[in-house]
Parts: C-alpha cells; sequence; structure tokens
C-alpha cells in the first residue's frame, strides 16, 4: 500500500476520467508516474521531483465550486506548513487547471487497516503504534486544524514501524462554519459496507455524534475517532453495532457501547477509551495530548506490576517453599522496575515543562518542534528504564559486581546530560530552540553502558573512588551540554570551578577529562591559543595515566585547533596520527570517536586545497556514522553536504547536485522544512543550477534559503548576508547588475558589522562586487574590491591557498580592461600555478588560461604561448 492512496476505492466518477492523466505527464514540475488511486476528494498518482530527486505521492483534489478551491487551496497549505514525524509531509501545493494538487511524501508500507488484518496484536503493540498516531493528530490540533476522516484507512504503517497519519482531506480550521463543514461531507459521501458486527464500515463508523447530527466539530471530534479506531484494534470489532448507516448513527448518538467479548484488555485502558467515546464532547478528554499522556501513565505502571503479578502466580501453586522464593524474587523484581521507572520523573514528566519553555524562545514552530523531539527523548528514556532495570536484575554470575556498579555509574553520567537537556530546552534561547532536535538526536544511548567493549575502553578509578568520581562525571557532563547549547561562558565557569575538587581526589584520569572539556570550551569561544596548551597538557595528562580515549579525543581536539584554526597544517596532521594510535590501542577505530577525527582531518586538507585527501577522510566518517547511526539520522546531513561541496570544487556536479539533494532530504525529514541547516544546502544547489544557467532555480532555491533566514535569524546576521550575496550572483549571471551591485553591497554591510572588515568570509563578496563593477565597465571601482579581498585572503590563508586564485583571477581581468598588461599577467601567471597545482574545476581553470593568453597576446606578445594556452 502506498501513501496518498485508500485501501477502500470509489469507482472513478467521470469527472475523474475526464482529468486523469498518464505517465510522462506533468503536474507542475512533478512527473506522473503512474495513478494509485481515487477517491471521493480527488485521484493519487506516484509521480517524481525531478528538483529534489525524489518520488512523491501527488493527490489531485476535486474542488465543486471557485468558493470550494479557495478554501481547499488555503487549508492544504496550512497542512504543509505541519511538520511532525507521526504526519504524512506536504512538500508542496498549488493549484493544476483549476484542481488543487498536494505533493506528499511516498511511503511504501501498510495502511492500519491492512495491519488489523494482520492480527490479532497484543494491546501493548496496538497501543505503541496508536500512541504514535495520536501524537500525529494532537500536532495538528496544536495549528488548530481538525482532521474529521480519521480511520485506519488514513494511516500508514511503513517497514520501519512508523506510524503517519494522512489523507486530512476534510481537514478544516477550528474556527471553520458549520455549513462548510456540511458541505464536504455531503461531497465525500456516504457509501459504506456494513455487517453486523461492524468489520468494515466506510467513513461512518469512525463519525462522531455531533458529525451525525450535522453540528459544530472541534478538536474532539477527532478524539472520537480516534478511540472508535483504537476500540477496534484492541477488541476487534468497532465499539457501536448498526446494520445501516440510521442504526449505526442512533447507536452512536445514544452513546451505546457494545461490550466487548474477544479480547482481553486492561481495565484502565478501556476506561481511557470509553471516555473518549463519550457522546457530549465535553466528558471526553480535553485534548488528544491528555488522552495519550493518561495511557502513557498506564504503561508505565503496568511495568512496574508486571513483575509482581509474576510471582504471585508461582507462589499460589508452589506452597509455602515456593511461596517464600517468589516473594523475595518479586520483592527484587519490583525494585528492579522502580529503579528503572525512576527516569520518568526527568521524562516524560517534563514534557509541559519543555514545551513552556520552547513557546517562550519565540520561534514560530514550537509546537511542532515538541513533536519533533518527542520521539528522540522517549526512545533514550526507555533504553535507560530498560538497560537500569536488566543491569539490577542480572544474574551475579553473570555479571560480576565491579561490571555491574561501572554500567550504574555510566546511566548516572548519562541521567546528569540528559537532566542538563531538558534544563536548558525549559529554558532555550530561540537559537538552542530552533536547533531542538540536533541537540537530543546526539546523545549517546543509555544502552552503550551495557556495551562490554564500550566499558572496557574507558577509564575506571578504584571501587572506593567510584562514586566520587561519578558524581564529578556528572559535573562535567553537565558543562558539556552547557557548552553544546551554547551556554560557553557559563560551561567554562563550570569546568573551573571543578579543578579543586578533581585535584583533591588525585585519580589523573578525571583530571585529564577536565582539562580535555576545559580545552574544548575555550576553543569553541574561539580561544585558541589558550585552548591549545590546555589541551596538550590533557594529551600527555591522559597518555601517562593510559587513559586512550581521553588521549585520543583530546588529540583529535588538537587536529581541529592547531592544523584548522591555527592553520598549522602539518602539525595538526601529526596530532591525527597521534588521535588514531589512541583509538587503535583500545579497538575503536570504528567508532564515533574515529568519525570526529576523519572530520577534523579532512577540513585540514579542504583548507589546503587537497581535495582527494578531503574527500577520501569524510568518506571515512560517514562510513563509521551510518551504520551506527542510520541512514536517516541528521548528524549525517553535514559529511553528506560536505561531500557535495568537494564534489563541487572539483567540477563533478551531477554527483554533488545528489549529495546536495541528499542532505536536504535528510535535514526536511528530521529538521522540519524550514530548519536553518537547510539553507546551506539550498544555497549551494543553486550554485550548481547557476552554473548551469538555470537561473530562475537557482533564484528559487535562494528564495526558499531566505525565507527560512528571515524566519530564524535577526536581519544582520552573517547567514542573511551570505544567503543575500548568493541572489546577488543570481543577478548578475542574468544581467541584472543595479540589483546584484545593490545585494553585494547590503551582504558587505552586514558581514562587516557581525564579523568585522578582515574576517575571510567578507572576501568572496568583495570579490563578487569587484565582478559586477567590471560588467559595468567600472574598472576603478572593481580594481580596489579585488585587492581587499586578495589581501584578506592571503593574510588568512597563505600565498597559494585555492581561494586566491579566484581574486587574481579577476584582479589580472580588471587590469587587462585598464590597459595594465604586465601586471595582469603576472597576477594570471600567479593563479594559473595555483589552480594547475590541483583539482580545479575545468570551467575555472579554462577561465583563467584565457585570460592569461589574452594578456600575453595584447601585452607581452608571446602569442607563441598564448596559442598554447
Amino acid at each position: 500500500m502506498t501513501s496518498g492512496s485508500e485501501e477502500t476505492l470509489d469507482e472513478v466518477d467521470a469527472e475523474t476520467v475526464a482529468w486523469e492523466l498518464g505517465e510522462g505527464a506533468r503536474i507542475d514540475r512533478f512527473v506522473i508516474r503512474r495513478s494509485v488511486g481515487s477517491g471521493g476528494m480527488g485521484v493519487v498518482f506516484a509521480a517524481y521531483d525531478p528538483e529534489l530527486d525524489r518520488n512523491i505521492a501527488l493527490k489531485l483534489l476535486h474542488s465543486g465550486h471557485d468558493e470550494g478551491q479557495t478554501r481547499l487551496l488555503r487549508e492544504a497549505r496550512a497542512m504543509a506548513k505541519l511538520s511532525h514525524p507521526n504526519v504524512i509531509a506536504i512538500h508542496d501545493v498549488g493549484v493544476h487547471e483549476g484542481k488543487v494538487f498536494l505533493a506528499m511524501e511516498l511511503i511504501e508500507g501498510l495502511t492500519l487497516r491492512g495491519w488489523f488484518a494482520q492480527g490479532p496484536h497484543a494491546w501493548i503493540e496496538v497501543v505503541r503504534v496508536f500512541v504514535m498516531a495520536g501524537r500525529g493528530l494532537a500536532a495538528a490540533h496544536d495549528k488548530g486544524l481538525v482532521h474529521r476522516d480519521f480511520k485506519p484507512e488514513n494511516v500508514m504503517l511503513d517497514a520501519e514501524g512508523r506510524v503517519r497519519v494522512m489523507d486530512f482531506g476534510l481537514v478544516q480550521s477550528v474556527e471553520r462554519p458549520v455549513s462548510d463543514v456540511a458541505t464536504d461531507r455531503r461531497a465525500d459521501g456516504l457509501a459504506v459496507e456494513l455487517t453486523q458486527r461492524g468489520r468494515a464500515m466506510g467513513t461512518p463508523a469512525y463519525m462522531a455524534p455531533e458529525q451525525h447530527q450535522g453540528t459544530a466539530t472541534d478538536l474532539r471530534t477527532d478524539q472520537f475517532a480516534f478511540c472508535i479506531a483504537l476500540f477496534e484494534a484492541l477488541h476487534g470489532e468497532r465499539p457501536f453495532a448498526g446494520d445501516s448507516p440510521a442504526t449505526l448513527m442512533v447507536a452512536v448518538i445514544d452513546g451505546a457501547i457494545r461490550t466487548p467479548t474477544k479480547r482481553r484488555v486492561p481495565a484502565w485502558l478501556r476506561r481511557v477509551v470509553r471516555r473518549g467515546l463519550a457522546v457530549d464532547p465535553d466528558q471526553r478528554w480535553p485534548s488528544m495530548h491528555a488522552l495519550l499522556a493518561e495511557i502513557e501513565r498506564g504503561q508505565a505502571r503496568v511495568r512496574v506490576q508486571r513483575g509482581i503479578f509474576a510471582v504471585v502466580a508461582v507462589a499460589a501453586i508452589g506452597g509455602a517453599g515456593w511461596a517464600w522464593h517468589a516473594w523475595t524474587e518479586r520483592r527484587a523484581s519490583a525494585e528492579c522496575e522502580r529503579l528503572g521507572e525512576e527516569i520518568a520523573e526527568l521524562w516524560p514528566q517534563r514534557i509541559d515543562e519543555v514545551r513552556a519553555g520552547l513557546a517562550a524562545s519565540g520561534i514560530p514552530d514550537a509546537d511542532a518542534t515538541v513533536e519533533r523531539i518527542l520521539p528522540w527523548l522517549d526512545r533514550w528514556t526507555e533504553a535507560w528504564r530498560v538497560t537500569r532495570t536488566e543491569t539490577c536484575a542480572a544474574d551475579p554470575d553473570r555479571m560480576s559486581p565491579i561490571t555491574r556498579a561501572r554500567i550504574e555509574a555510566c546511566l548516572e553520567v548519562q541521567r546528569r546530560e540528559t537532566e542538563a537537556v531538558v534544563d536548558a530546552l525549559e529554558r532555550a534561547t530561540a537559537q538552542l530552540a530552533g536547533d531542538a532536535v540536533s541537540t537530543v538526536a546526539v546523545m549517546q544511548s543509555p544502552a552503550d553502558c551495557a556495551d562490554e567493549l564500550r566499558l572496557g575502553r574507558a577509564s575506571w578509578p578504584d571501587p572506593d573512588q567510584l562514586e566520587a568520581v561519578t558524581e564529578i562525571r556528572g559535573r562535567i557532563g553537565r558543562a558539556r551540554v552547557l557548552n553544546r547549547t551554547g551556554r560557553l561562558e557559563e560551561a567554562l565557569a563550570e569546568v573551573e570551578a571543578l579543578e579543586p575538587d578533581v585535584e583533591a581526589l588525585g585519580w589523573a584520569p578525571l583530571g585529564a577529562e577536565l582539562e580535555m572539556r576545559k580545552g574544548d570550551n575555550l576553543s569553541d569561544l574561539g580561544r585558541f591559543d589558550e585552548a591549545e596548551p590546555v589541551l596538550r597538557q590533557a594529551y600527555y595528562s591522559a597518555g601517562q595515566a593510559g587513559a586512550d580515549l581521553t588521549a585520543a579525543e583530546a588529540a583529535t581536539l588538537l587536529v581541529h585547533v592547531v592544523g584548522y584554526s591555527l592553520a598549522r597544517h602539518e602539525e595538526g596532521l601529526r596530532w591525527g596520527e597521534q588521535a588514531t594510535m589512541h583509538l587503535a590501542r583500545v579497538g575503536a577505530e570504528d567508532g564515533l570517536e574515529a568519525s570526529m577525527l576523519a572530520n577534523s582531518i579532512a577540513g585540514i586538507h579542504f583548507d589546503r586545497g587537497e581535495l582527494a585527501e578531503a574527500k577520501a577522510q569524510v568518506e571515512r566518517a560517514l562510513e563509521v556514522q551510518e551504520p551506527l547511526l542510520g541512514s536517516d539520522h541528521p548528524v549525517l546531513a553535514t559529511p553528506i553536504h560536505n561531500l557535495g561541496g568537494l564534489a563541487r570544487a572539483a567540477g563533478r556536479y551531477d554527483e554533488a547536485q545528489q549529495l546536495y539533494r541528499r542532505a536536504i532530504a535528510i535535514r526536511r525529514a528530521a529538521l522540519g522544512l524550514d530548519h536553518l541547516g537547510l539553507v546551506g544546502s539550498y544555497s549551494s544547489l543553486a550554485a550548481i543550477h547557476l552554473e548551469r544557467g538555470e537561473h530562475d532555480e537557482a533564484e528559487r532555491l535562494l528564495r526558499d534559503a531566505l525565507a527560512i533566514v528571515d524566519l530564524r535569524l535577526p536581519t544582520d546576521h552573517a547567514d542573511h548576508a551570505l544567503v543575500i550575496n548568493a541572489l546577488a550572483a543570481v543577478h548578475r549571471a542574468k544581467g541584472e547588475l543595479d540589483d546584484a551591485v545593490r545585494l553585494y553591497t547590503e551582504a558587505i554591510g552586514i558581514l562587516e558589522r557581525t564579523l568585522g572588515s578582515d574576517h575571510p568570509e567578507i572576501a568572496a563578496t568583495l570579490n563578487n562586487l569587484g565582478n559586477a563593477y567590471d560588467d559595468r565597465n567600472e574598472y576603478d571601482r572593481a580594481g580596489p574590491l579585488h585587492e581587499r579581498a586578495l589581501a584578506i585572503w592571503e593574510k588568512a590563508y597563505g600565498a597559494d591557498h585555492p581561494y586566491l586564485a579566484g581574486a587574481l583571477t579577476s584582479l589580472g581581468d580588471t587590469r587587462w580592461h585598464e590597459g595594465r598588461y604586465t601586471e595582469a599577467i603576472a597576477l594570471l601567471e600567479r593563479a594559473l600555478a595555483i589552480r594547475e597545482g590541483r583539482e580545479t574545476p575545468r570551467e575555472q581553470l579554462g577561465q583563467t588560461r584565457f585570460m592569461l593568453a589574452r594578456a600575453l597576446w595584447d601585452g607581452a606578445g608571446d602569442r607563441t604561448r598564448a596559442r598554447e594556452l
């Protein structure tokens, strides 16, 4: 089954036949592959999006009349703004030949109806699936949208078990008038399949009393439909019987819920569902959030009770001796369950505080952000609970007391770090709130604490010092979170405050860990000259203490600080060799630590213009990360984007385009449609379209990037300037030179105010503005701009960096136009030497050769060499 289709399809009416499209036809930019199906609201196609190189589901809607089309378009656009892991993503909305279309995520999987058919399923599994569906509905409700057609056919379950609510075909805003609702109801039709037990009912089987009566609907209408479907999944039959639409309607309006007989379901869960089926909307749960919270509380109680019920049964059978054994096992099991459940005090109990904190941050999609972080925090919490419980209950013959203590210590440090993350989210700045998903996505899995290999790599004190070391490691972990969430000065103060306690404890590996964290803080503050000696000391202290992982991490940080930030490339690469040695000692060559090292080394090679070496290192990082994190983890978007940049720098534009599109797809799915991480990928993809002369497509991508920057960042932010610079390049390519000059000048002003007048980021825009003046034949204004760009880059990167070739070529061209041929030749010879000495796109190399040949022909008279070039 494919997303966007319905399992039971209405017969295709005459209107549908008239506008159904064949393979290869286009709707907007989308290419039709095949018809998937049709229904009362429209027809669905499998289609292809050539812009982002992905398959989609495309739904073309009936509208009925102009007013209906306007409303459908408005509400479809409202749904397109809803980004949530449990709602099918709508990528685009528009009108084609008078019909509204929706370009949607294409999902291969089952509808819940198909999943029901594979059952029966245990109530625990049913609840797991429906909680995800409920979160999708709740996310729509948070945007003020009511689905009004929730049913098993409108929920997809993919191969990985992820649920998406779809087919918001009857969606309305909360403010919609009742008359509109009635009109839609007629349009959708009431064709149903009926049985005495209600197994195959159509849409009316999931309608609330207020829908049957044609009165006002609201958020609680969806709750009623949700609980009908949940009742059906739990019991194998729907709650209301009826052998015709009329008798069904009477049963629903009267609240005649049948008594289920087929499957056992906990009483607390039956009560939750019955409340959601109340005839009076005021008697239902106040919201989907409240309903889901009650289900999750019930699940938590069951986990605690599970072991107790098992041992009581044994005691009843086995007599006094067995009873005593069962009693002790019961107490031990209950205690272990209690220890595991302690994590609930951190999460999910603090979800309301996090929701309030993100809302107070001022970001426009706070509710959607909460829903995006929920799966990450839920998975982390469950992993912590399971690991803690299983460690407590482990057979002493299979787990030594020392191993148990180390696992518990590791879990405590992780709990402290996650507590710091939740604290930060509760008082989030706009910047942190906008990056909340990335923040929670990089939290270490608690399951790692029970990994014997990982435990063996770490450094551990004697048992009598373990508690004190764990306490300090927890505080170091909190400082690391402060640093990661942008509170850099506070993080440094926290680390420095720990120095007396660590010194008093006298355990050398802990001192090295603290020094390394301090050096990392200083580096993130941009204080590289101070960070270097601190990190060196951390490295030597760790090495002397035999703490190889800490030594490897310190050396990796030195690769970045010394080799990249301080531009001592050879020395940085030597630190990389040291880090590699320590990782090999503990068998961590394929761990995430190795991927961090590879990324740092890649930065040095890129800075030196060694594109092949940089590519090999980024590929190495990706090779390590993908199996450990999964192919759609947001962390992977960065190395994939970087590979795109390397391919583009080498002139491999098709390869670069594919990589940028993959990075975009990962970020959109994980982080939302307006996350700042998309800006760089949109801008880079636009640059490729610009290189190919596809100006309109480049401008469209940059307008999308600019919309995100406008939404997320202040006007004077440097990222704003970078997008404006790229947009100016499009105007220049189109010959709109006045617009290009205006935008370049605006970008330079922003960069000078935010970064300073000699920051390397400014040089490219200065050079670009000079090129625009060259195009206007204003060489007296172009030359000083090229000279300034050249001076900034040379000071920052040295005399033979690839960046300089662009400024040298531009300045050489200016000098040729001014008739200063000797200067032009010298500049262009230097540019050519740089570009021929490394992998360079053919277009750039050809440009420099042509300009040099022209200068030689006109100036020096060396026409033989000019012809050779």
